[in-house]
């Protein structure tokens, strides 16, 4: 199956907005200007309580499927005879992954330096799994959920409405 760019950045955008609601009892979030999301950051997060007055960037991941593996890119374009392209994994520029698992409703936060270090460890135990898309592919780690949650700095229950 052809992975489809426009549904799936429709359905991102759905995720968006549930994120933002459900994150906004404790930040002020505000997006971004379209140059930084093409760097890996949909939102400055705000904290309305406490020292922080810069805000935290933070990159969304919104993932749809039951297969009880969270996918993390570490390729972003693959196409025969030409270089690789690295991953969000490896490109964001966000401090914070929040990578929500709608169908277990469990959103989990992760420092993306430590998902980088984390992930030099899954790529010994991890299976890596190609997506394809139109006129190219990606590749990533299919990092199991309960593994991920090891890495979180904090896991939310986020219902999908």
């Amino acid at each position: 199956m052809t992975y489809d760019f426009q549904r799936q950045k429709s359905l991102g955008q759905q995720g968006e907005e549930r994120l933002d609601s459900f994150f906004s009892r404790w930040y002020d979030i505000r997006e971004v200007p379209f140059e930084l999301q093409k760097e890996g950051v949909d939102r400055f997060y705000v904290p309305k309580r406490g020292q922080a007055t810069f805000p935290y960037l933070v990159e969304y991941k919104t993932d749809f499927q039951q297969t009880g593996n969270a996918f993390i890119e570490t390729h972003s374009v693959i196409r025969s005879g030409q270089p690789n392209i690295q991953g969000w994994l490896y490109t964001s520029k966000s401090d914070w992954l929040i990578y929500w698992a709608v169908e277990y409703q469990t959103a989990f936060a992760i420092n993306f330096a430590k998902l980088r270090k984390s992930a030099e460890i899954w790529k010994g135990t991890c299976r890596r799994r190609d997506c394809q898309n139109k006129g190219y592919r990606s590749s990533g780690l299919l990092v199991p959920i309960p593994v991920l949650k090891l890495v979180s700095h904090a896991v939310f229950t986020i219902e999908y409405v």
